[in-house]
Formats: structure tokens, sequence, C-alpha cells
């Protein structure tokens, strides 16, 4: 085996070997931290950034005029649109599993059902011309009305669940005719009747309730004779089979990215798994995401696959309404229908997939095997059942694309490619979509404070990359410098015993790849865990600011999540740690060849042999070029013994013994001393003649000084957004039951009125909203406050909404709704806590305000009736208000028509009767620094009210709005207070290496003088000096580039940085300092001897 010579040194010189070692090892982790930070957080943003795409929805005039079809023609063309995703609705039958839908609200036509009934008590019939049910029917209300009390015995047509085989049900029937018969007590029936779910009390129990729906035919059941039903009407057959299989029928719903739904994200939530992403749709993944209520029902889990045939056809709920509208038909009247209307009906629905029989399925089928993935549920589960447990949610690519599909406004969304192209996508494809009635809306999500909140970060990592890039450059030069300086002697014996060059340059890289590669890759090894530990801790606030984005919703949370939990592909080391070799070998084969260059004498002497006079001084080797000595200026003793002369002769001698040239030093006879004159001019002309070797430390100590001031003035900068922040941002937050439920009998919404008030009363809010909703009458009143007879009434929903600030109702803060006011009213009336009663005042709605005949300063009489009483209800109140003005509306009229304040309704119905469904507020930005203070004020105030007397409320603080902004700065800062010690101390070491390393460099020089008779101490001080002098310049370079180039340099920080460079020149100095005594104290045979 070749032995290694340079690795025998290197093994002999442990102390310098170690040193290079560390010295690599150190700045190799300082570089490949910030390295890896920078990809962390450029790659891991730019996954974010796909959550924040602009997704856009159509919004057109009305359902009748939608142009959303036309509008998805014009994105089609825009290359600034990613993908248009329809989510497109079809019928599939699941394979021996009933849907979830138990109402059965797929078809529209209730949940109705058959089964066989044994009437156990004769029924009673009941006559009322004003009974008051309000139903289907020729009339509109029924005057007959029939109990009938049956045992059920055998379902036949419908969900299991419904159907409850061996119990009694009371089965009630209306009509606006008498029956010609009622069933008799023990005879057995087949009935058809409309199963609903009815809930009693506060929080009571659901119950089922059966109303017979007619045949068809004039009757309500058909007797069973033989256990056979003697069924009149043959559609009664067909409806029967088409009950059996719808049972499993459910709607399939597509979609391209459950993600970007605002449809879904606005009203449902995943509970449990995944939504569908973009992946699923592009790879035609075989999954789906189903319902709660159905995978409860059905005993479904994650992980279950379920078999479907998809037929081809459209759920087209609004066109079957308006085709049996056109027909004169009702669904709801099917009690009256006869067999005529009947088979009009059965013509119509024979091709829409709402009522499924076999003869219906004219289109194409596909078959699939969906894997359950997620479960989402509804987030009011009080809602009731609105066919939602019916949806199944698939990849939009596992249809056919030929499939027909009907585009609307609420099924359509568009996204964009990035935000960046909003303002271009508006000013051309908006405007032509603005042209034909289609208005182009853009959910909220946050961008802005993402882009915000990721530009300075982004800025930060990359501009660290760069300076520690730099510094790793530097500080490998003078490691590279460093190490062929420790292995010269062994250079020059290798090749003096007849190595050739390649041969030692082969051998002297692989020293000080041995040398440098562990470190390297040790430093990578720690830089990578704990690179990737701090950018975690980044990432986690981004992360959490996307998902409170308005568009990434719980629908996404676990993919974002994952996006938040960072990783880089292990690979990644192993190039970082190859990267910072190969600039290491790189470095240190272009200085072995620089080596190698140089003939022998000038690697032992390290200058050429020159022949110089100056003036009476003849040096015939280097020591004219080191030392020029004239007659005026002498810096050694006349007397020079004999036994450094045969020393001086012995060192210059060639390696045969006999003398180069001849060496004669003529020296003045004076006994003079040198003064500090000369000293000072010996200094000067040595810098000039090493002035590449002084470039160097000047260059390498001004990198550090720099990347010093860099940290200091990011974290200052950091520190100045984060207290900007902590002053400017005001969290947000809202009020809500802990419980969704209904109102008690006498309150509208379920925050008590008397909790605003105490949180107002903290001074720690600027700002809370509140509003509810009344149901109210408007009456036209004259001068005398009588009323005139025109009256307002609501549509069944509330029509009166109730604010205590004028930001409370967002259309009126967004301008979508415009008030016009009387002489001597503005938007105070809104914000006034206390009210004259003979300056009360309401809004009325511009439409409505014609409709009364009345003008804005009119004065008209609002009265209010809970639960739909009247007037003459003891629960009824009402006041006389002035008209402070009218509203109008850009978008189609709300079901509002009178906007009330706080106030003037608390008048109306007492401060005990004001209850608001929708409280908001807005934080003070003094409490950021005080948020558990705040938090407890407020949980203590709110227990108040969760007494027996109260619905339980609790809050909702949005800190995240201050802390996804603040954490990204803190986390940087908190990794830059980790390094900037590191940094300083390399820079403490590589300053006093510096200063060693020049000294050792000197060695020569030193000998020389020594030889010639200066005192120790004087060469001391030129040789300490001298070091301070070279690591002075650089220091201050540093301080002055960092002055000149980096922002946000106060005068703390300038004073930190010239500390700093303090403490490197004071290590500096010491360094100096005890090398030149070290050096001074050895016989200069010793530096003038080449040896191992």
């Amino acid at each position: 085996m070749r032995r290694n010579v340079f690795l025998k040194s290197a093994a002999r010189k442990p102390l310098k070997s170690l040193i290079v070692f560390l010295l690599i090892g150190v700045i190799s982790f300082g570089f490949m931290v910030k390295l890896v930070e920078y990809m962390v957080v450029t790659g891991e943003t730019a996954k974010l950034e796909e959550y924040y795409k602009p997704v856009g929805r159509l919004r057109t005039e009305s359902v009748e005029a939608d142009s959303t079809a036309e509008g998805a023609k014009l994105l089609k063309t825009d290359p600034a649109v990613d993908y248009l995703d329809i989510n497109r609705e079809y019928i599939g039958v699941i394979d021996g599993i009933p849907a979830g839908d138990a109402d059965n609200t797929l078809n529209d036509l209730k949940n109705i059902s058959y089964f066989y009934g044994t009437v156990i008590s004769n029924p009673d019939l009941m006559e009322d011309k004003d009974y008051g049910y309000s139903g289907p029917g020729t009339s509109g209300n029924y005057t007959y009305l029939s109990n009938v009390n049956v045992r059920i015995d055998e379902a036949v047509a419908g969900f299991e669940e419904n159907i409850p085989v061996g119990e009694e049900v009371t089965i009630k029937y209306f009509s606006d005719f008498k029956p010609e018969s009622l069933p008799k007590k023990g005879e057995q029936y087949l009935w058809r009747a409309e199963i609903t779910r009815h809930s009693f009390g506060y929080f009571g129990d659901t119950v089922l309730a059966f109303r017979a729906v007619g045949m068809g035919d004039g009757t309500y059941f058909y007797p069973v004779e033989d256990g056979e039903p003697q069924i009149a009407n043959p559609d009664i057959v067909v409806d029967m089979k088409t009950r059996m299989e719808s049972v499993y029928n459910s709607i399939m719903v597509t979609a391209k990215d459950m993600t970007r739904m605002p449809s879904f994200s606005d009203t449902f939530y995943i509970e449990k798994g995944r939504a569908l992403n973009r992946t699923d749709d592009m790879n035609k993944n075989q999954v789906c995401v189903i319902h709660k209520t159905f995978a409860e029902k059905r005993g479904l889990d994650i992980g279950d696959k379920l078999q479907i045939k998809i037929h081809e056809g459209i759920n087209t709920t609004f066109s079957t309404d308006k085709a049996l509208e056109e027909a004169g038909l009702n669904v709801e009247d099917m009690a009256s229908w006869g067999d005529s209307e009947w088979t009009q009906y059965n013509a119509l629905v024979k091709n829409e997939p709402r009522v499924i029989s076999e003869c219906q399925w004219d289109g194409g089928s596909t078959d699939v095997n969906l894997e359950i993935v997620g479960i989402y549920n509804s987030y009011d589960e009080k809602t009731g059942s609105i066919g939602y447990e019916a949806k199944i949610y698939m990849p939009d690519s596992l249809v056919p694309a030929e499939w027909p599909s009907w585009i609307n406004m609420y099924n359509f969304t568009f996204i964009l490619k990035s935000a960046d192209h909003m303002d271009a996508f508006m000013e051309g494809t908006g405007a032509m979509l603005e042209e034909i009635g289609c208005v182009p809306e853009f959910e909220k999500n946050g961008w802005e404070d993402f882009k915000a909140a990721v530009g300075p970060l982004r800025q930060s990592v990359f501009t660290g990359v760069i300076v520690f890039a730099l510094i790793l450059t530097a500080v490998m030069a003078f490691g590279v410098i460093f190490f062929i300086y420790i292995h010269k002697s062994s250079w020059t014996m290798v090749r003096l015993l007849g190595k050739s060059k390649g041969s030692a340059a082969r051998m002297l890289m692989e020293t000080s790849a041995a040398t440098a590669a562990p470190a390297i890759v040790i430093g990578g090894l720690v830089s990578w865990r704990y690179g990737l530990k701090q950018a975690s801790e980044t990432m986690a606030g981004l992360r959490e600011m996307t998902l409170t984005a308005g568009e990434v919703t719980d629908a996404s949370a676990k993919t974002v999540a994952a996006v938040g939990e960072v990783s880089l592909p292990i690979y990644w080391l192993f190039v970082m740690c190859a990267g910072v070799i190969i600039l290491w070998m790189v470095m240190m084969s272009v200085a072995v060849h620089m080596l190698g260059r140089r003939s022998l004498m000038q690697v032992m002497q390290g200058t050429a042999a020159k022949i110089k006079k100056a003036g009476k001084t003849e040096i015939t080797d280097d020591l004219s070029e080191k030392l020029p000595i004239a007659e005026d200026s002498i810096l050694i003793k006349p007397e020079i013994s004999g036994s450094i002369k045969s020393e001086i002769s012995g060192s210059l001698a060639d390696a045969d013994g006999t003398s180069k040239v001849s060496k004669t030093v003529h020296v003045a006879q004076t006994g003079e001393r040198a003064g500090a004159g000369q000293g000072v001019r010996y200094i000067c002309r040595h810098l000039v003649r090493t002035a590449g070797r002084g470039m160097m430390v000047v260059i390498v100590l001004a990198a550090f000084i720099f990347g010093l001031g860099w940290l200091q003035s990011t974290m200052k900068l950091n520190e100045e957004k984060i207290e900007t922040l902590y002053n400017t941002v005001e969290m947000t937050g809202n009020i809500v039951p802990k419980q969704m439920a209904v109102s008690v009998y006498d309150k509208v919404g379920n925050i008590p009125k008397w909790a605003v008030t105490d949180l107002e009363k903290t001074q720690r809010f600027s700002e809370i909203c509140a509003q509810t909703e009344e149901d109210v009458i408007i009456a036209a009143v004259d001068e005398k406050n009588q009323e005139t007879g025109n009256n307002s009434y609501g549509s069944g929903d509330p029509n009166a909404l109730v604010i205590n600030h004028k930001n409370a109702y967002k259309p009126l803060k967004s301008g979508t709704t415009q008030i016009e006011f009387a002489d001597g009213y503005d938007m105070s009336i809104f914000e006034a806590k206390k009210y004259d009663p003979e300056a009360e005042t309401v809004i009325i709605r511009k439409d409505v305000l014609e409709m009364l005949g009345s003008a804005v300063g009119d004065r008209v009489k609002i009265i209010v009736s809970r639960k739909g009483t009247f007037i003459t209800n003891p629960e009824s109140r009402s006041q006389i208000y002035t008209i402070a003005g009218s509203f109008t509306e850009e978008a189609e009229p709300s079901a509002y028509q009178v906007i009330m304040p706080s106030g003037a309704y608390e008048n109306l119905v007492g401060t005990s009767g004001v209850y608001y469904t929708d409280v908001e507020f807005l934080a003070k930005a003094s409490q950021n620094r005080k948020i558990g203070e705040f938090k407890a004020e407020i949980k203590e105030i709110l227990s108040n009210y969760s007494s027996k007397d109260y619905i339980e409320v609790d809050y909702n603080l949005n800190e995240s709005e201050l802390t996804n902004a603040v954490e990204p700065l803190e986390k940087n800062n908190t990794l830059m207070r980790v390094l900037y010690p590191i940094v300083l101390a390399v820079a403490v070491l590589v300053t006093m290496l510096l200063c060693v390393l020049l000294t050792v460099q000197s060695y020569k020089e030193t000998a020389i003088m020594r030889v010639l008779g200066t005192t120790k101490l004087r060469i001391g001080v030129i040789l300490s000096a001298e070091r301070l002098i070279v690591c002075t310049l650089g220091l201050c370079a540093g301080v002055l580039v960092s002055c000149l180039t980096l922002d946000g340099i106060s005068e703390n920080i300038l004073i930190t940085i010239m500390g700093c460079a303090a403490i490197c020149l004071g290590f500096g100095a010491a360094a100096s300092i005890i090398s030149a005594a070290v050096s001074v104290r050895r016989r200069p045979l010793e530096f003038l001897q080449v040896k191992e």
C-alpha cells in the first residue's frame, strides 16, 4: 500500500489539524443551517401558495337569467384560469346498502312509504271550517281531519327506520272534501304515508309523524283481501316499485377539488378523514366522501368501499319543478290527483332521475368501486334533513366528460393559476363577463396577509444564504492557506526525496479530503436536524395562517397540516455535503497547483532569491528584500558574534555544504539603536510587499463583521415589524352559544344584551357589533299616529334587522347596501347607546316605503309579534318611530324590510327581551400583549350568563391574525440568536488563527532580525503591530460596509457591531502578542532550517 507522508505529518500536528477540522465543521454547520432553512421555506411556501389560488364564482341577477354557462365558455379561453370545476350531479345506485337520505328528499316528493297496517280503533273525523292547518290542497286550508290508530304489520317500500313494524302509530289525513268512507277497526289496509320527523321541547327527542297521502283516485288507503291489496290505480304499482329502488339511490356529486369548493365549505366540514383533492381527480382515484349520517346509519367508516352504478342524467331540481308548473301540476297536491294527472306526471318525470324506476335509465352508466376517504358533516347539525345525507362526493374524472352537465351559479367555480394573475384577469375576461351579466366574485382567502408574511421571510432566508456563502468561501480560503502552510515543509521533503509533483499533489489532496470531509459531514448532519427543526417552527405560523384563511377550511385542514410538517428529501443532505466538499477540493486543488509551480527554494524561503543593492548594504539573497538597511537607519548592533555568523552561513548553504552566494553584510559602525520611525517604515513596506496576503485577511474579517451586522440589523427589523404588528393588529372574535339551539319562546337570539353591555364596560374592545332579527308588521300612520291601513308583513322570514353598530351588517359596511338619510340623521343613529324616546328612528327599505305611501321623515308604527302571533296576542308590542332614511341593495333584495338601531328595538321589546343572534368584536391593539388577562376577563363575564336562565355562551378569538404574522418573524429571530454567538465565536477564532498564521509566516524575518541584533521586545512589537494593523483594517472595513449597505442600522446596532469588532481585535491582539513572544524565544537556526 502506498504510504501517505502528509497523513503522518497531520497526525504529528494534532493541534493544527484539529483547528482546521473545527473551522471547516463550524462554518459548514452555519452555512448548511441557512441553506436548509432556505430550501424548506421556499419549497413549503410554494406549496402553501397553491392554497391561495383565487377561487371564483359567477353571480348573475337571478336563476331565471343565469348566464353562467355562457360565462364558462369565456373562462375556458383565458390562460390565467387553471381549471373549471362544475359539480355535476348524477344518480348512483349503491349495491346492497340503503342510502343515508332517510327522509328521501332526493326525490323531492317528501318521504313517502308504503306499508300494511291494521286499524286498532275506530277513527275519528273532525270538521272545522276555520281549521288553521296550511298545507297542500286545492283550497290552501283543509277542513277535514281524520286520525287513525294503526299497528304496522309489514313494510312494503321505504326506509326501514321510517317504518316501525309492530308498533302502533297515528296516521293523519287531511282533505277539503268529506271522505266517502273511513277505515274500519280490525281491518288491514295498504297505506301510502308521508313520514316526517318532529322535535318537541327545548331539546326534545325526535318522533315520527305519519300523514296519509292520497292514492291519486280520491282514496287514502286500499283494503287487503286474502293478503293482496286491492289497488285501483295502476300507477301506484309503478310508484311502489320506484320507492323500493330509490332506497338505494344517492346523489353522486363530482368535484375536481373539494378543498376549493365554496358551496361545500360554506355549509360543511370534514369531520373524519380528508377531502377530495386535485390529485384524486387527476389520477382518477376511486375514492369518495360521504355524510356523517349516512356513515352512522349504515355502519360505514374510512376505508370501506361502495360498489355503485352511476347513471347518466342530471338531477335538475329547478327544471323539473318548472316543467310541472308549466303542466299545471304540483308535486305537493298529489293527494287530489286523478288518473289523468298521474299519467301526465309520470310522462314528465319518466326521463328525470329524481324518481327512479327501471324504465327511466335511457342513458349510459358506469360502475365504480369507491373507497371512503372522508366523512363530512354540516356546521349546524340541527338544521334538519335537507337531502345532504344522500350526497356522495367523488372525483369528476370518474364520470365520462361527455355526459351532460347543468351549469348554474351554485354548482360552478373556477380557479386561477396564481393570485398574481388577478388584476390582469379582472381587466380582461372579468370585464367581458360583466358585459354578459356575470359578475366574477372571488372568495376571500387571506392572500395579502400571506404574501405580506412570506415576502420578508423569503428575503431574510435568501440574504442569510448569500451572507453565509460568502463567509463560507472566505473561511474555506483561509483554511486552505492554513492547511498548505502547515504541510509546506512536508511538501518540500517529499519533493526533495524524488516524488513527482503529481504524486505529491495527490497525497496532499487525499490528506486534505481526509481532514475536511468528516468535518463537513458532521456539520451537515447536525445542521440537517437543527435546520429542519427551526424551519418547522417557522412554517408553523404560516400553516396556521393558511388554515384560518377564507378559502382553506376544515375541508383541507389535514392536507395543510401535512404541509406544515416540513421535511426535505434525504438526498439533499448528501447534495449539500458533496457541494461543500467539492468547494473545498476545488480551492485546495488551485492552492496545490500554485504550490507546485514554485521552486523548492521559494517554498522553503517564502520568496525568490534576488540580489539587491541598497546604498552600502549588500545582501545577496532575499535579506535585502526583507530588510533594506541604509547608513542612516540602523536596525542592528555593530557587533555580530562569530557563532551567529556561522549559523547564518550554515543556514544559507546549499545541500552539498558549499556556499550558494557570498553572504556579506556591511554594517555601519555606529553604536546607535534603530529608532521607532524605522520600525514603522519596515511595517509599511512589508505590508505593501505582502499586499495579497493582507487583502485576504481584510476580506475574511470584513465578511465576518458584515455577517454579524446583517444578523443584528435583520433581528432589529424583525423586532420593529413585530412591535408594529402588536401595536396595530386588532384581533377579531365572536360570541357564540356552546350548543346550537332553537330560541326559547320569548327570545329571538341566544346571546343576552347584558353580556354585550358588560363586555363594552371593560374598555378592551374598539368595536362590538351585534345583530338580531325580528318578525314585525310595519304600519303607516297619519299625523295623529293612527294607522292608515297600509301595512307590510314579512314573507315567513324575519323582516326586521336589529344592529347596535353601523358595521354590524356586512352589506352596509361593504357598501352594497346604501342608506339615504333624512336631514339631520346619519350613521350615528346606530352608535348611540341611549335613545331619547321622542327621537327613536328606523330605516325602511325603499320599495317598502313606497308601498306604504310614506316618505323619509314620516312616522311609522312597528308592531312586533313573536312566533307568528298577531297583534291581538298579548305578547305583541308596538312603537311609533321616525323614518330616518331608506335603504337600497345592489344585490337581489333581502328579506329585511326595516333596519332598527338596537336602542330603538330595546324600547320596543324591553331590555330583557333583547337577545342577539350574532356578536362579533374587535379587540384593541393594546390587548395583544395582555392576551391571557384579556381571555380570562371575557371568560369570567360570559360565565355569568351560563345559568339555567340563559343558553351557555362562549367566545372565539382569532389570535391567528396576530400570531400568524408574528410567529415567522419570531422564529427567524430565534434562529439568528442561536447563530449569532456561533458566528461571533468563529470570527474570533479566525481572527486569532490569522494573527498566528501571519506570525508563523514571518518566522524567517524574525530570525534575520534576531541574528542582526534586534531586540526581542522590538521584534515582538513590530510583529504584533503589523498583525493588528491588518486586523483593524479588515474589521473597520466590515463595520463601514455594514453601515453603508444594511437597513435598520441604528446607533445601538452600530455600537454592538463595533463591540464585536473590538472583541475580535482584542483576541487577535492577544494571539499576536503570544505568538510573537513564542516566536522571538526560539533560536534563529530553527526558523532557517527546512525540516520535518
